[in-house]
């Protein structure tokens, strides 16, 4: 017997429609991605001075200009804000 595979794409919600991913969520340059809005929002929650991480992390940031940099910039946010997890168990992160 042979089975039939059905590979699915799925479209990330990117406004254009010029992204498409095998993972969501999709990396759109221009914006920040989930795991970095996270972290930014729980850095902030847990003490870090408001706008240090926006020019780097944030939706304007230097991660989302370069499609080359976008998946370094979203590992580093994963890592950070399981640290920040971690250590800041009661900030609701």
């Amino acid at each position: 017997m042979r089975c039939l595979a059905l590979l699915v794409l799925v479209a990330c919600g990117d406004p254009e429609g010029s992204r498409i991913c095998l993972n969501p969520p999709c990396l759109v340059p221009g914006r920040a991605s989930p795991a970095c809005e996270q972290y930014v929002a729980c850095a902030y929650a847990t003490g870090t001075p408001r706008g240090s991480l926006d020019s780097t992390y944030g939706s304007n940031g230097i991660c989302w200009e370069n499609p080359s940099t976008m998946q370094a910039c979203t590992d580093a946010c994963a890592s950070g804000l399981s640290s920040l997890r971690t250590a800041f168990r009661d900030a609701g992160c």
